[in-house]
């Protein structure tokens, strides 16, 4: 009888306490829809430049620009890197802790800066002043599984700074 008790016991504590720490894991799991909504508009941002400098780069080869459907291409592949890069933050947004969105949230919008840019030079190729006349092409990777101690895009806490 007594094996009985502590097993019911164990089993109403079980269902008893796992809602609770399920909500709580849960809302300590989401990430704000502010940022959420934010790495929404970037991805639609960066899918809208791709479509342009897709646009672009099909002129450019009607036209027979061998030098603009180059640059125009660089740029294209950029974009879309930067594209592919923001879904996968967006899917480590929502999987992110509370102490790791405002990392995420500056990473993001450094991409977006960055993203912007290329989608300017690739319009730049066509329209005038070419950022690859020079033959200087940059290639951006951000990636660390690890926060380096140095990192710009942490945030201070109150306090520290």
């Amino acid at each position: 009888m007594r094996r009985l008790e502590g097993a019911l016991c164990a089993v109403l504590c079980l269902t008893l306490g796992t809602p609770v720490l399920l909500g709580t894991a849960t809302a300590a799991a989401d990430p704000p829809a502010a940022s959420v909504a934010e790495l929404d508009r970037a991805i639609y941002a960066a899918e809208r430049e791709s479509r342009r400098l897709l646009a672009l780069l099909d002129e450019r080869r009607v036209r027979h620009d061998a030098r603009g459907e180059r640059c125009v291409d660089v740029r294209l592949a950029q974009v879309n890197s930067f594209s592919r890069m923001l879904v996968d933050r967006r899917r480590r947004l929502a999987e992110a802790d509370a102490h790791d969105v405002p990392r995420e949230q500056a990473v993001t919008r450094r991409m977006v800066r960055q993203l912007r840019e290329a989608a300017r030079a690739g319009r730049a190729c066509v329209y005038g002043g070419s950022p690859l006349e020079d033959g200087t092409i940059v290639e951006v990777i951000i990636e660390a599984p690890v926060v380096a101690s140095n990192d710009l895009s942490r945030v201070p806490e109150r306090g520290q700074r």
